[in-house]
């Protein structure tokens, strides 16, 4: 009976359009006050006791350090570098898409982020080259979940310290899956665009050269992110301080490097990191 009493209240708020969270929350705190003695203090302090954890610290930084990357160039650098990889392949755009959406996914470890980013930057090509609508958008859509599987995901990082786990030994379980949804992804992508001709316009001569320079000009990008997972699984760095290294690193690529990102910009992005670390 308590059950379908809980099931009730739960589908009465969603009805009302109440966000999922609010609803799971109001639920979990009737059920106490209905069903149970406990003083309701007792989630005040569960809550508070949650959120008092330094490593929570990482959140924003890993944020703001996808931010700062999708403002400035090292994005579109790390893109048009999976680019010349595949180029020669059928659906190699498709095939970009989703190796991009895991590299951003692996750096902002936001699917939010990722599906905005990328597709932001391979919408407007896969739509001049004809692909359709509804496989660009689904093939990047699809993709946009490795950004909260490929770490460091801040899903990972949240679960992990909920269930008081290893942030690194999570972060290894997600390589796996992570890299299988990649290749099944990219192999659909490719299997679709050569049955039926998709983006044959787009397809280019494979070339070395080509791929040196897109190399060299992601070169500080790649640089990030190695220094990110290096010092990780070296144990040189924590989760935290190597969130605040990577940020260190891009701000002096996207500011001292790059010059795409200035104080105004660093300016937004801090108050847009906080409004999103504040909804996580």
């Amino acid at each position: 009976m308590e059950s379908i009493i809980m099931l009730a209240i739960l589908f009465g708020l969603l009805l009302l359009r109440i966000p999922i969270y609010i609803c799971l929350y109001f639920t979990g705190v009737l059920g106490l006050l209905i069903f149970t003695d406990m003083e309701f203090i007792f989630v005040a302090q569960t809550v508070l006791q949650k959120i008092d954890n330094f490593s929570l610290i990482c959140i924003p930084f890993f944020i703001f350090m996808g931010s700062v990357m999708v403002r400035g160039q090292s994005a579109t650098r790390l893109v048009e570098f999976a680019w010349k990889f595949v180029s020669w392949l059928p659906g190699g755009l498709g095939i970009t898409s989703v190796i991009s959406s895991g590299v951003f996914g692996a750096i902002s470890g936001s699917a939010i982020s990722t599906v905005v980013t990328i597709g932001g930057v391979i919408f407007p090509h896969m739509d001049k080259y004809k692909y359709p609508k509804a496989f660009s958008v689904g093939l990047v859509t699809a993709a946009s979940i490795l950004g909260i599987i490929i770490p460091p995901s801040i899903i990972m990082i949240i679960c992990a310290l909920t269930a008081g786990e290893s942030v690194v030994r999570l972060f290894a379980a997600g390589y796996l899956p992570g890299g299988l949804i990649m290749l099944m992804l990219s192999l659909y992508a490719w299997w679709e665009s050569h049955r039926k001709g998709l983006g044959r316009e787009a397809l280019e001569r494979f070339d070395f050269k080509g791929l040196l320079i897109a190399g060299k000009n992601a070169f500080f990008a790649v640089l990030i992110i190695a220094v990110l997972f290096g010092g990780i699984y070296s144990g040189a760095f924590t989760v935290t301080e190597a969130s605040v290294v990577a940020c260190v690193l891009v701000l002096i690529v996207e500011m001292a490097i790059y010059r795409a990102v200035n104080l105004v910009d660093l300016k937004e992005l801090l108050i847009s990191t906080g409004v999103v670390s504040g909804a996580w």
